[in-house]
């Protein structure tokens, strides 16, 4: 397959693209996706920011920098924590795999798993649009009341386009979860229900600390 192939393989027949990853892995072809997926990613990210105005009481020299301080570091960690992320979660399924016989190359679980992300974009593109139409919200950081900042703060995360994205989100998650279990099959040359087992773990306790905090704002 070539690159086109594989990635309308991994979004129609994942099972079969991932086969071809493992037999040719090419982990240029996952870093462009990885690459597209973190251009986005950090433009949700400067989005979500940029739905939040701070206003301070106090007249601390330099604290109008604050603003756009915060803004470019939100969009460089938007950049770099999806390859981060990429490269943890490679190394985990690694490890894991091999406590259940996985005999494949780091470097081919590395592209199989940039191939698996794909579907991230998608889900990525959406949240992106359904952010647009959060409100824009001002908090206001006084050290004598900081729970009101927190207050405010959660605000924005209880609206309902911001957990209708979050959801998308996790969806997005699920899918490419679905696919790693077949690029573990493949690269790690595990059975279906091992590499199940081993995608399972990670992303269930990853899921757990992400998300729980807004189920429980949903249960509110």
């Amino acid at each position: 397959m070539n690159f086109m192939e594989r990635i309308i393989g991994t979004i129609t027949s994942p099972d079969k693209a991932m086969e071809d990853v493992a037999k040719e892995p090419r982990w240029e072809e996952a870093l462009v996706i990885m690459g597209v997926y973190a251009v986005i990613y950090a433009l949700y990210a400067y989005l979500y920011s940029t739905h939040t105005k701070y206003v301070y009481t106090t007249n601390t020299p330099g604290i109008e920098a604050m603003g756009p301080i915060t803004v470019i570091s939100t969009i460089v960690a938007g950049l770099i924590m999806p390859l981060i992320y990429w490269l943890i979660a490679t190394v985990v399924l690694f490890l894991l795999s091999m406590a259940f016989g996985g005999e494949g190359k780091f470097t081919t679980l590395l592209t199989g798993i940039g191939f698996s992300n794909l579907v991230k974009i998608f889900a990525i593109i959406i949240a992106l649009i359904l952010a647009t139409q959060a409100p824009y919200i001002t908090i206001t950081m006084d050290p004598s009341n900081p729970l009101g900042a927190v207050s405010q703060a959660t605000s924005l995360g209880t609206n309902i386009y911001m957990i209708a994205s979050q959801i998308v989100l996790l969806l997005g998650l699920i899918w490419s979860c679905i696919i790693g279990i077949f690029g573990l099959k493949h690269c790690q040359k595990l059975s279906f229900r091992s590499a199940a087992i081993v995608v399972g773990i990670p992303a269930v306790i990853y899921i757990i600390i992400s998300y729980s905090a807004m189920f429980l704002m949903m249960l509110k």
